[in-house]
């Protein structure tokens, strides 16, 4: 099977003359976008065929590419709290506690009277709130150290945790110099609705563009040109051509549609 098998798969429902088919693909492609950590696991394998061809079914798939693959090491942690469950994500977890807590508890005591009640309250999310860590963890890139990564979403918690304590409703105002900030910084929940709600709009409008799927299949996937053409049957230079001027009518409708998040793909071709 081709290792990327289900992003075509994607790829060709979005070429699907059955509107239903068109409309499964935005679904299945918004999802993957918003929480990236089995694709790039994925890729990881697609790199290392012995990896994969070592399984033999004594480990859940997951857990044995995630111990067995060159990832670095913080992002195989973070995609471990992301994709494993059970007795898994509490090792996991508790590697975490041991690696990050004495660096989370000091950036927490800027924000909030108990930094360990806090703290904990944020592991206990984690472990229950399944879709709260794959939003969280499932998406870092290992751009940037872990904590830093993490920053937003621990201060968050303490300002939300603090602000319902009485007479301590300054956290917010502390909480990246000033209330205004505050407000103007949109919830990480908030956020994510928003992506995949432009998201999922865009790509309905220009869902009959010839650009639409190779646009997809690079940007989302990291997909060379080269690769490209081979996978449609397509002449390298028209896959260029088309990609280039989808790239610029997405970026025209995403400024039309006037969403808040920052434009979610890259300028550059991966592979070019």
């Amino acid at each position: 099977m081709h290792p990327r098998q289900r992003e075509i798969g994607i790829a060709r429902r979005f070429c699907s003359s059955e509107a239903g088919d068109r409309e499964k693909a935005v679904t299945a492609f918004v999802r993957l976008f918003t929480f990236s950590a089995p694709t790039d696991l994925a890729l990881f394998a697609a790199r290392c065929p012995n990896v994969v061809a070592s399984y033999h079914g004594s480990l859940p798939l997951i857990q044995h590419l995630l111990e067995s693959l060159p990832i670095p090491p913080e992002s195989a942690l973070a995609w471990r709290i992301a994709l494993l469950e059970g007795s898994e994500l509490s090792s996991a977890l508790q590697t975490f506690h041991r690696l990050y807590a004495d660096r989370i508890r000091p950036l927490l005591a800027r924000y909030c009277r108990d930094p360990d009640d806090v703290y904990q309250h944020f592991l206990l999310r984690v472990m229950t709130k399944r879709r709260f860590r794959r939003t969280l963890f499932g998406k870092y890139a290992g751009e940037g150290g872990l904590v830093s990564y993490l920053k937003t979403a621990v201060v968050r918690e303490a300002a939300r945790r603090s602000m319902s304590e009485k007479g301590f409703g300054h956290a917010m105002d502390t909480f990246e110099g000033t209330q205004q900030d505050t407000e103007k910084a949109p919830d990480w929940r908030t956020m994510r609705n928003e992506l995949r709600t432009t998201l999922t709009a865009a790509f309905r409008e220009l869902a009959e563009d010839p650009g639409l799927t190779p646009f997809l299949l690079q940007q989302g996937f990291e997909m060379a040109a080269s690769d490209l053409a081979e996978i449609l049957g397509l002449n390298e230079n028209l896959v260029r051509q088309r990609i280039f001027r989808f790239r610029r009518r997405f970026r025209c409708l995403w400024h039309r549609l006037g969403t808040r998040s920052a434009y979610p793909f890259s300028s550059d071709a991966p592979g070019d």
